[in-house]
């Protein structure tokens, strides 16, 4: 079980590799490494808790990201990914984060991936997979 959950790790680890690459390199057709990463995440049930603690590391780095420099991924992969899934634990800890972090600082930081997790994400429409439809 434990390899399996490392091996499921490592295979994140590449996809986000991806991911960022290609948002480095400002490639305008971003959607289907987003899709990839998302198909992932739906097929990785069985490795649920490990995953949801990469995403909400993820979130918590925002914070540091000026000093720490960019993380693992960025905000716009993590909606795309939880505008479908909703994940609870990731929410919870994107408005934990808010509150106690960015609203003080008057920041709005993580209000679009907050916002990604409601039926009518205004973002929706700039990607293939969700502009056909109403939501999730």
């Amino acid at each position: 079980m434990k390899t399996e959950q490392t091996s499921s790790i490592l295979e994140l680890q590449n996809i986000l590799k991806e991911v960022r690459a290609a948002e480095d390199s400002q490639d305008s057709d971003i959607e289907p490494l987003y899709e990839k990463l998302l198909e992932y995440l739906k097929c990785s049930e069985n490795s649920r808790e490990e995953l949801v603690q990469v995403l909400t590391a993820a979130v918590c780095h925002f914070r540091n990201a000026r000093s720490d420099g960019r993380g693992e991924l960025s905000i716009d992969a993590i909606a795309y990914c939880m505008h479908e899934l909703r994940w609870d634990e990731v929410l919870k800890v994107a408005i934990e984060e808010h509150r106690s972090y960015f609203v003080p600082r008057r920041s709005s930081t993580l209000i679009r991936l907050i916002e990604a997790f409601e039926d009518d994400w205004s973002e929706a429409e700039d990607y293939k997979r969700y502009a056909n439809h109403d939501g999730a």
